[in-house]
């Protein structure tokens, strides 16, 4: 991958999360936005080698830890596994369906949401992990689905840009 876009991808990270941190609020449904960094993290891990998309997962993991009210390094932690996932198994997914990469989005963010639940869970007191799911988890999951289309599109395009 050229760097030139790698050092685009950076800006963009840092520009998903100044968005979801100030305007994503107002998109919220159901009490729930899509998490866009992880989108980006996704469609990193799934188009850059491992070490890049790693660096990308941490670096996403720290701007969304600085104004997360929860527990610092949880979200470095979630970022940076997604990351190492999604890169493992990048060989294996077929680039060219849309659909696939949607149903994977949807994949690592439950699994991450998950994660974040257990993990967070064990230090602050959450509701219900059935009422967390359903109201939660799964729309959370949902919504980041629908969002990492958007994200597909415009990064897809840029990557085709940068590669002529």
């Amino acid at each position: 991958m050229h760097t030139g876009y790698r050092i685009f991808l950076i800006f963009i990270i840092y520009l998903a999360w100044l968005i979801q941190s100030t305007f994503l609020g107002y998109l919220q449904i159901a009490g729930v936005k899509p998490d866009i960094l992880l989108c980006i993290v996704i469609f990193i891990s799934l188009y850059s080698d491992k070490p890049f998309s790693l660096k990308a997962g941490l670096f996403a993991g720290v701007l969304k830890d600085i104004l997360s009210a929860g527990i610092f390094g949880l979200n470095i932690l979630i970022f940076a596994l997604a990351s190492i996932v999604v890169s493992n198994y990048s060989n294996k997914i077929n680039k060219e369906s849309i659909l696939l990469q949607i149903a994977l989005c949807f994949f690592i963010a439950f699994l991450m949401s998950n994660l974040y639940y257990l993990i967070g869970n064990i230090y602050m007191s959450f509701p219900d992990y059935f009422q967390s799911l359903n109201t939660i988890i799964i729309p959370s999951s949902l919504y980041t689905c629908w969002a990492y289309y958007l994200v597909f599109i415009i990064l897809l395009r840029t990557l085709k840009i940068y590669q002529q």
